[in-house]
């Protein structure tokens, strides 16, 4: 009785937990031609996902299936026309599918694809001190591939390091950058469109991942 309780523990896969929770710091390089207009930098912030296992039968052994939702923020500073100062940033909430695979102890590999939205804000400043700003919602779609180290990874627990590398399709921010106080604004583009400030990009996170 004790071999075959054995041989049954032996077959059937441990898991740390149908629970999970990772944050870091992620950075977007921004190549299009109108972020380049804005500034030179890449966009980086802080990233928060929680997941959940799904309990489903996948025909490879060692393959989960989770979903997920995530949080992230980046900003960015640059300059136009040598003399006015701009600040751009944005807010991510996206919801998606991770599909999980153990390659070896403590090592797994994951594929990611999720949709949502992005609100980007971008501020312009005169040397006068004077700012005007505009704010745009687009919808975004990003696929990634990720590497999860686990330090700890024990039945119900698990902690460990995540790297992601992927690439993040956002839609054209339409801007009409206002005045934001009484004193006239001496730039060019005061109250006037600056087009479609695209923030498309490949991009990097890493961070800490814990299940439980």
């Amino acid at each position: 009785m004790r071999a075959l309780l054995v041989l049954a523990l032996l077959g059937t896969s441990a898991y740390a937990g149908n629970n999970e929770v990772s944050f870091g710091s992620s950075i977007r390089a921004l190549p299009s031609s109108s972020a380049d207009a804005i500034t030179p930098d890449s966009m980086a912030g802080p990233a928060f996902t929680y997941a959940r296992a799904l309990d489903l039968d996948l025909p490879i052994d060692g393959l989960r299936l989770w979903a997920q939702a995530s949080f992230e923020g980046g900003m960015a500073t640059g300059t136009m026309f040598q003399t006015m100062q701009t600040d751009v940033s944005a807010v991510m909430v996206t919801a998606g599918a991770m599909l999980r695979y153990k390659v070896v102890r403590n090592v797994f590999a994951n594929a990611r694809v999720a949709f949502g939205g992005e609100e980007t804000v971008l501020r312009l400043t005169d040397p006068m001190g004077n700012t005007a700003r505009d704010h745009s919602f687009v919808g975004v779609a990003r696929g990634s591939g990720e590497v999860d180290v686990m330090f700890v990874d024990k039945p119900r627990f698990g902690i460990g390091l995540r790297v992601e590398f992927g690439y993040l399709a956002a839609g054209g921010a339409g801007l009409v950058p206002h005045r934001t106080q009484d004193d006239t604004l001496k730039i060019p583009l005061t109250e006037a469109s600056i087009g479609h400030l695209d923030l498309s990009g490949p991009y990097a996170t890493i961070g800490v991942m814990s299940q439980f």
